[in-house]
């Protein structure tokens, strides 16, 4: 039950923003530079996704970014990407890249493994358990999504996240809960 998906219509663009926004005081505070780039597209706004499992691998790529960018920047970048022609599914690509301390190439095939920290001994001892990867990694998985990371030591990460999202063809086509709290309209 705890991995159960619960889609319903959302505004990602917003979701996304609105995350950006409550890690903003954090990021300030560890005088990072945040910003946010969010294609203005109709997709974005009335999609079909799981709120609470796209804000926990969007919570765990940032806080990520955060322990391991020492200074520097990180970048939240949501967009449309042309998916294969299959009926009416789209995907959409969420990215996080920060100028971050990097992984090393043979680091990288572990990075997803739970309880797996890599420790730089340019920063601080870091905190936390090791699962927010591997959380990120099987989220993704159960939205039926991809995910890819690019990086290298010194130069940063980029993780990139492709999640599968159906599009409302006409926003008046969304259910509508009545007075008696059932849906009426396409499910």
């Amino acid at each position: 039950p705890a991995w159960r998906l619960q889609p319903e219509w959302i505004d990602l663009a917003g979701l996304v923003e609105d995350i950006c926004d409550e890690h903003l005081p954090r990021i300030r505070a560890k005088g990072l530079n945040l910003q946010v780039e969010v294609t203005d597209a109709p997709e974005l706004r009335e999609v079909e996704l799981d709120p609470q499992r796209v804000r926990q691998v969007l919570d765990n790529l940032l806080n990520n970014a955060l322990k391991y960018t020492p200074s520097g920047q990180i970048t939240v970048t949501l967009g449309p990407r042309p998916a294969p022609a299959d009926g009416d599914a789209r995907q959409l690509q969420l990215e996080v890249i920060d100028t971050g301390v990097g992984i090393a190439a043979d680091a990288m095939p572990c990075i997803f493994e739970p309880y797996v920290r890599l420790e730089d001994r340019k920063l601080p001892r870091t905190e936390g358990s090791g699962l927010g990867l591997a959380v990120v990694r099987r989220l993704v998985d159960r939205l039926g999504g991809q995910m890819a990371v690019e990086s290298s030591p010194d130069q940063g990460s980029r993780f990139v996240v492709w999640l599968p999202a159906r599009a409302m063809a006409n926003p008046s086509d969304a259910p509508v809960a009545t007075e008696s709290g059932e849906q009426t309209g396409p499910q």
